[in-house]
């Protein structure tokens, strides 16, 4: 039996005296189970600086709304101080939502080729211990004969992942599979054995792996393309050609295809991309692509989730006079339950003559419609007594409530997409039609100066950019009394 400090990193053996005693108690003879802790140097020893750490990397870019139910997420390997904001953007997904079980694929070279469980009975880190999921483990075991056991702690991509896992679901437990030199028709017999272990649980996977790895940027960025349009697509058998062609490169291939045959087989059918970024100097003059991928089920989002698509008209107007009784501070019409389903982006603005007077917003929000319409409306108001004056200045303004739906897949706007870029705190903004007679790249470096950022920030992996449609409602005039 093996002992460590969740602090230090250290195993500590007890004296076989002891270790006798211990047997003696827990009958533990032939079927001896491991505790294992996070090496010293995976991320700092000191709680409260982890915790700030890693809740600083789930709150640094907005939530990216996925309608649907989620079944897997792919992320990097990396240490999170490398590839925490792409992690921080996956794992903030799964803020409002709740697991049976999870289970982390990991690829680990060291063991033999095969799919491998650890006989590893808790895995301590300074946020607190989790223990292996047994019942499930053994379930999973049960169904297939080429899954075995192993004595040895997973690698450090695991060890990254459960800091993240402690903060957003303060998990008790977690089952780790190693997967290593797998080909598709031998994942392709253990992944249809073992589903329907995971059919009657509620079971996210997260799959971790890097995208590519070399020394050139461009032939870098040519197969991250092509491994992510596979991914997205969850179209396994095309992103193994692809990485046997040469064309797509992946650290954990093996890994990322049993994930999404498993997810494919719980009821995934749709992907996304959530950010996408390489980072350099790892080692020095090393590029290694990096990627936050979700699987789910768009199907399964039923009435609960509608999107900017489903709005009349007279939600639109519902909408304005939400935001125009905010800001007048009149009482407000009610508002159907079927409104309140939708959350997307919101902006509210005022115009005079075709110029703005302001503008406020946000291309992402977890809130509903109906209170980001309040909250934005409300950012408006001037407390104090210049507050009435504010709005008597308003006469004669144009209020619009802008509903924004960002678009995927795009890597250059057309000129009825609007453009949002975002680096740290700072924000850049274009709506759509906007400096439309400018060339793209040439619009997209308008809004980085319009953030108070270089105009070449846009192709820097730590900026956001986004693109972005809008349904805008309008009234010539507000209403003063």
């Amino acid at each position: 039996m093996r002992y460590c400090c969740a602090i230090e990193g250290k195993y500590l053996y007890p004296s076989l005296l002891v270790l006798f005693f211990l047997f003696l108690l827990t009958g533990l003879f032939s079927n001896v189970w491991a505790d294992c802790c996070a090496k010293t140097g995976l991320f700092p020893t000191d709680l409260t600086t982890l915790r700030e750490q890693v809740d600083g990397f789930i709150n640094l870019i907005p939530a990216q709304p996925v309608h649907g139910k989620i079944y897997g997420l792919f992320l990097p390997g990396e240490n999170y101080l490398v590839a925490g904001s792409v992690m921080g953007v996956g794992y903030r997904l799964l803020l409002d939502h709740s697991f049976d079980e999870i289970i982390v694929l990991v690829e680990d070279n060291s063991l033999p080729d095969g799919i491998w469980i650890p006989r590893i009975n808790r895995y301590v880190t300074p946020l607190g211990t989790v223990s292996l999921s047994k019942h499930f483990a053994d379930e999973i075991l049960e169904k297939s004969h080429n899954i075995h056991r192993t004595p040895k702690c997973p690698p450090p991509s695991f060890w990254y992942q459960l800091p993240f896992l402690q903060s957003v679901f303060d998990i008790h437990r977690v089952l780790p599979i190693s997967v290593n030199g797998m080909d598709v028709k031998s994942l392709e017999s253990i992944s249809a054995a073992i589903a329907p272990a995971l059919k009657n649980k509620q079971v996210l996977l997260l799959v971790v792996s890097n995208l590519s790895s070399g020394n050139d940027l461009v032939s870098l960025g040519r197969l991250d393309r092509h491994s992510l349009e596979d991914l997205v697509n969850m179209d396994y058998r095309k992103l193994w050609n692809d990485a046997q062609s040469g064309i797509a490169e992946l650290s954990g291939l093996d890994v990322a295809i049993f994930a999404m045959m498993l997810s494919e087989k719980m009821g995934a059918h749709n992907g996304k991309l959530l950010r996408h970024i390489a980072t350099s100097g790892l080692p020095v003059e090393k590029h290694t692509g990096m990627a936050a991928v979700v699987w789910y089920d768009k199907s399964s989002s039923n009435r609960q989730n509608r999107t900017v698509y489903d709005m009349s008209v007279k939600d639109g107007e519902l909408l304005w006079e939400i935001a125009n009784a905010t800001i007048m501070g009149k009482s407000e019409p009610k508002v159907p339950n079927e409104l309140k389903r939708i959350s997307t982006g919101v902006f509210i603005q005022i115009s005079r003559n075709d110029s703005i007077i302001v503008r406020v917003g946000d291309l992402f929000t977890t809130l509903c419609l109906p209170d980001a319409v309040r909250k934005f409306s409300r950012l408006l108001l001037v407390p104090g007594p210049t507050n009435k004056s504010f709005k008597r200045n308003l006469l004669g303004s144009t209020l619009s409530v802008c509903v924004a739906k960002p678009i995927e897949g795009v890597s250059v706007p057309s000129p009825d997409m609007g453009i949002y870029i975002k680096l740290g705190e700072k924000i850049g903004l274009l709506f759509p039609g906007e400096s439309s007679e400018l060339p793209p790249k040439q619009r997209m470096g308008n809004a980085c100066l319009q953030a108070g950022i270089a105009s070449k920030s846009w192709c820097v992996p730590e900026t956001n950019v986004h693109f972005f449609t809008l349904k805008v409602f309008s009234r010539s005039s507000l209403p003063f009394f």
